[in-house]
């Protein structure tokens, strides 16, 4: 399938970098500013950087010494403060000899009018261009435009239009350059009675149309995609259920206790005592790629067989040697052949093992396997032996994981979140019930209640409906019988929503009515079985280098048939959302990506309910992005140099 990340990191790597230093004939410095220090750590290593001629990375922020004999490579926002500190390094005595300067976005005619204030830059100026990289290429199939308060901005009644537009125009700038990067001028759909999504479909249709008018030189793909906007409440089970599967477990049990972000720390065994180390959960570890939307129980299934076939193997029997006997040299030479691949293999599975070991751990520990099982019939509206769900047992159900005290407040907040989402029916005195038999904190009480912005009200209110309601069709009803008697876990039923829309959108019957286009396309216009488009020469250059690096490409495992899916989350995206991206490409070869302002951990979406009802977002603290792997996709746009009016 295509490969989101690999498309990045073969613009970057090989436009941008490569590009650049073989034009330079020598050691090149690359500098990124805060933002583009993001997009670059997601994609890229600093053995990919050196590997094309990259001596050093700097941060722009910081002070940092002069290479006045060296090219340097600008990687940065074309933003005000971005460019000021740009020219601070020409201000005086030049940085470097020579200057590469590759925006992440569209630069305007005010960001480009201020090289002219530096002669001392324009004389060393070699390069300018957009590099249309303004998001971050999370996995194969997922980006994220890095918005964790779009949520607040969306729904808090202070955010108002004042933050709301200028919150759209800045989705609508960054999906444009992950339109270049993926040669896609989509067709665009969104939710009919949805306001803000129909307002920001057509407000980025106007913005790729004019993209696409200016860019003569834009070549998109001939079977053109399809680009889905959605919004958080269209969906609020999705946030509040709890998963079993592998990656979205991790994220869940995990956050803030060993899990820092994407990095997870673990202790591990060495010939000197145990020590803790930490790992990146990324594309770059393969077992975790493999594995995380697999079932938590049949992972440390998976893990523990893959040990014993490893200790059986050449490296591990000759090390223990015959019938328990020392191993004579013959056997340790075949050992050590293989020892440094025994034993990095052997850290990995070591590494998971713990991992999910720990989260089958937290898992029991907090009797999660009552509230998740509950959870899937009250969402699917049928128990685990596929009959109907009667209220009466519902509440008795509820009451008794309410009471139970090994549950976290904070799980029984969700269970309480997805029991009103899911029962309409429900009096109002027995909600009230339920909510005092969980003694919920104040401020989880807080975040339950400030669900109404999403169009969920804790209190029934006869004359306000769910913002999209949870009423099941009896079709629908009749799915979730047939999976919970076909189902090995009870606690593995429920699909989101959006899995449903992306499916009937693959098979082109997603009722255009209730998911209209901004522009239809014309009649007859392509479908799966149309003819594929050719093959482009940043794809070919693409499959060239996820050869050399063993990822998915265009070239060994793009089987894809028909046009490319995007689907947009605003407001935040979940984990099962992501997995249903995955079984779709899978199950029907097509090339489906999901984007979101921010991808959504359980723990993060209540403290950012919590929030809503406040004058101001939460401040959030930007970590430096430590640098590790891979980034995203561009089509380099030349800026002219005589569109900055220099003067003579």
């Amino acid at each position: 399938m295509a490969n989101l990340r690999t498309l990045v990191q073969t613009n970057l790597l090989e436009k941008m970098i490569k590009a650049t230093s073989q034009a330079s004939r020598g050691w090149v410095v690359l500098v990124l500013d805060d933002a583009t220090t993001a997009v670059a750590s997601m994609v890229l290593r600093m053995t990919d950087l050196t590997e094309r001629g990259v001596s050093i990375v700097e941060r722009l922020e910081l002070a940092r010494q002069p290479f006045p004999e060296m090219a340097a490579i600008y990687f940065i926002e074309p933003t005000v403060a971005s460019v000021n500190k740009l020219l601070v390094d020409f201000a005086g005595t030049p940085m470097y000899a020579t200057v590469h300067v590759f925006f992440s976005a569209h630069a305007d005619a005010g960001i480009l009018d201020k090289f002219k204030a530096c002669p001392a830059l324009l004389a060393r100026l070699r390069t300018l261009k957009e590099a249309n990289v303004d998001f971050l290429a999370v996995e194969k199939a997922a980006f994220s435009l890095d918005m964790p308060n779009a949520l607040y901005t969306l729904y808090s009644p202070h955010a108002g239009l004042t933050m709301l537009d200028p919150l759209l125009d800045r989705i609508c700038a960054k999906l444009v350059t992950l339109c270049a990067t993926t040669e896609e001028y989509p067709y665009v759909r969104y939710k009919a009675g949805q306001p803000k999504m129909e307002v920001l479909a057509r407000r980025f249709q106007a913005k790729m149309n004019e993209y696409v008018a200016n860019n003569a030189a834009f070549a998109y793909c001939t079977t053109r995609s399809t680009l889905l906007f959605v919004e958080r409440a269209q969906d609020q089970l999705c946030p509040l259920v709890h998963e079993v599967t592998y990656q979205a477990m991790v994220y869940d049990l995990l956050d803030g206790a060993g899990l820092e972000g994407d990095a997870i720390s673990y202790p591990a065994d060495t010939q000197t005592g145990t020590v803790t180390k930490q790992a990146m959960l990324d594309e770059h570890d393969v077992l975790w790629t493999e594995l995380r939307h697999t079932h938590i129980a049949e992972v440390s299934k998976d893990i523990g067989g893959r040990m014993a076939a490893l200790s059986a193997s050449n490296a591990g029997t000759s090390l223990q040697g015959k019938g328990g006997k020392a191993p004579d040299v013959s056997q340790l030479a075949a050992a050590l052949r293989e020892l440094p691949e025994f034993r990095d293999t052997l850290a990995k599975l070591s590494q998971h093992l713990y991992l999910a070991g720990k989260t089958l751990d937290e898992y029991t520990k907090h009797n999660l396997l009552g509230v998740s099982t509950l959870e899937q019939s009250l969402a699917t509206g049928v128990d685990e032996a596929g009959k109907k769900i009667k209220l009466p047992k519902v509440l008795k159900d509820m009451e008794e994981l309410l009471a139970d005290p090994k549950i976290p407040a904070s799980d029984k907040a969700r269970l309480l979140a997805v029991f009103v989402i899911t029962q309409d029916a429900a009096k109002d005195a027995d909600r009230k019930k339920l909510f005092a038999l969980a003694q919920l904190p104040a401020v989880i009480d807080k975040a339950l209640h400030n669900m109404k912005y999403l169009g969920v009200f804790m209190d029934k209110i006869a004359v306000v409906s769910n913002a999209t309601g949870h009423n099941l069709t009896a079709d629908e009803i009749k799915d979730a019988a047939k999976k919970a008697t076909t189902s090995e876990y009870a606690t593995a039923r429920y699909e989101p929503k959006l899995k449903s829309w992306m499916d009937k959108l693959l098979k082109k019957t997603l009722d255009p009515v209730e998911f209209p286009y901004v522009i239809a396309p014309p009649p007859g216009t392509p479908a799966a079985a149309a003819k594929r488009e050719p093959t482009s020469l940043r794809k070919k250059i693409a499959a060239k280098v996820a050869g050399k690096t063993g990822a998915d490409s265009p070239s060994n495992k793009d089987a894809c048939v028909g046009e490319r899916l995007i689907v947009f989350v605003v407001g935040g995206a979940t984990y099962s959302e992501l997995r249903s991206v995955y079984d779709l490409r899978e199950r029907e070869t097509r090339d489906v990506i999901l984007g979101a302002t921010s991808f959504l951990r359980p723990k993060g979406f209540l403290e950012s309910l919590v929030t809503l009802d406040e004058p101001a977002p939460p401040v959030v603290v930007a970590k430096a992005p430590a640098y590790s792997a891979d980034m995203a996709p561009v089509h380099p746009s030349d800026v002219k140099l005589t569109d900055i009016h220099t003067t003579q």
